[in-house]
């Protein structure tokens, strides 16, 4: 039979019968809106500043945003944000690493949730050397500390490590990938002097060593660093020149 406008339209998922139905049997949604938002907030609430394994981060679930459009339409904005916030706020370690362990595991991180990290420990210990390996990164900037086991008496250790090195980075891309901010940051002072190109992969990254240049290049160096995000390839530097081999 040939419709003639008057037929009564069937029931989709987009349809405003559809949408009511769907408020009236979920009792979430009969709550008043100032309520709901207090559950939402509830469920994705962040613990700042707790101590996490990297390689074992468990961002928020998305349970809640997968029950319905409404729902959805009504926590993605606080989601994201609580997402942020748990990456930004939470101090990440990564410990006794050995180095092809590590890059193994570099591959299960994202860059969109590795740029709002602003605390992370990697540590490795090279039993064969008796040494130990830590890097902190912390507002942009690396570092790198180095810990032998002291020799005793008889040639041995006798427990403990004992600081050697300390030195503080600016990891920044090998001179053919740089910005003009950051070829501008170099050439104001004489941070050239102070920049070690690696190569052992081509491309990856250069570390400009800052524990050692004068106050001013010092403080150029650290209000560049506060601004720039950190970076997978950056990570990955870190962790190929400062990591023990197996």
């Amino acid at each position: 039979m040939a419709d003639n406008g008057s037929s009564v339209p069937p029931i989709t998922s987009n349809s405003p019968q559809h949408h009511r139905r769907t408020h009236s049997q979920c009792p979430l949604l009969q709550l008043p809106a100032e309520l709901r938002m207090n559950i939402y907030e509830s469920a994705f609430a962040v613990t700042k500043g707790a101590t996490v394994d990297l390689f074992a981060a468990e961002p928020l679930p998305r349970g809640l945003l997968l029950t319905c459009h409404e729902i959805y339409h009504e926590t993605i904005a606080l989601y994201k944000q609580a997402r942020q916030d748990y990456w930004s706020t939470t101090k990440f370690f990564a410990r006794d690493l050995l180095r092809a362990v590590a890059l193994s595991k570099l591959p299960l991180l994202q860059q969109s949730t590795i740029s709002h990290i602003t605390s992370l420990e990697l540590s490795g210990v090279d039993e064969e050397f008796g040494s130990k390996f830590e890097v902190m990164y912390g507002e942009g900037l690396w570092q790198y500390a180095e810990y032998e086991t002291p020799a005793g008496p008889d040639g041995g250790g006798f427990g403990g490590f004992e600081l050697v090195d300390s030195t503080k980075y600016l990891v920044l891309p090998t001179k053919d990938k740089r910005t003009n901010t950051e070829n501008a940051l170099l050439k104001a002072g004489r941070l050239t002097r102070h920049i070690n190109e690696y190569t052992a992969k081509p491309g990856l990254c250069a570390f400009v060593n800052i524990t050692g240049v004068n106050e001013g290049d010092r403080l150029r160096v650290k209000a560049y660093a506060k601004t720039k995000a950190l970076s997978l390839w950056e990570l990955e530097g870190v962790v190929r020149y400062t990591l023990p081999h197996s």
